[in-house]
């Protein structure tokens, strides 16, 4: 297991259960306590933990105005799961598909039928490693400056390769949603690989859960208008739901 995928685990234990010692954490993943040491001083680091004697406590009340990956992957899991199932019935045989980076988009990737022969063009780490385990999938992996806080690949060559590619669907994700503003980023260099990916695909799908709504970030990405799709949580209000809809945006509410 890489060290990435170690992390994104322990974070995950971390927010399931109030207490997890070090030496529960070494069995689960079954690697050394010095190696957990290592991993968990990272997401000390991250303001994600805290530190306990012989163990961890996740920091719930930690929420940096940019946070990282480690971070999204233990908020609203079971929402976007939810969401992920609701996308995969927009994947088809024979599909190329881009794939933005984010906790939903990794939920999405989990999902993908296996059997189903599919061309996929991805920047994110962790979307990749989940793929690559699929056979039938065509994978492209961007390639650029490695972000290591978003497990993403950013810069002048990521963004020149996808201007250069179109696709059938994209999928992406935003960091907050507004009727106005549209969606939104705290990652600038996420951004123009965003708008790449919304600029060459036939049929762009937004996947969020609803708790982005309303909320603000630091660069504006791209309009509401320009997705002709937005699947997130049932819980949404309804006052976001009637405005998407009288854009002619479909909805769908999982």
């Amino acid at each position: 297991m890489i060290r990435a995928e170690r992390i994104r685990q322990i974070a995950e234990l971390a927010s399931r259960d109030e207490i997890v010692t070090l030496n529960q954490l070494a069995q689960e993943l079954g690697v050394s306590k010095a190696t957990i040491r290592r991993d968990v001083d990272e997401l000390y680091a991250q303001g994600l933990i805290q530190k306990t004697r012989g163990g961890i406590i996740f920091q719930k009340e930690s929420s940096p105005l940019d946070p990282t990956y480690a971070m999204r992957l233990t908020v609203n899991m079971e929402e976007k799961n939810r969401i992920a199932k609701a996308a995969r019935s927009y994947v088809q045989e024979g599909d190329n598909i881009m794939f933005d980076s984010g906790s939903t988009l990794l939920e999405l990737a989990k999902e993908l039928p296996v059997r189903k022969h599919l061309g996929i063009i991805t920047y994110d780490l962790y979307v990749a490693l989940e793929l690559i385990n699929k056979e039938y999938v065509d994978l492209l992996m961007i390639g650029g400056v490695f972000r290591r806080q978003y497990f993403g690949f950013h810069g002048y060559f990521a963004e020149n390769a996808i201007r250069q590619m179109y696709a059938g669907v994209s999928f992406i994700g935003a960091d907050a949603v507004d009727l106005q503003g549209g969606i939104m980023s705290h990652n600038q260099n996420d951004v123009p690989l965003k708008q790449c990916m919304i600029d060459n695909s036939q049929k762009t799908i937004l996947l969020c859960d609803h708790t982005k709504f309303g909320s603000s970030a630091f660069i504006h990405v791209a309009p509401l208008s320009r997705f002709d799709i937005v699947i997130t949580g049932r819980a949404l209000e309804e006052k976001y739901v009637t405005a998407m809809r009288e854009k002619g945006i479909e909805v769908q509410l999982v």
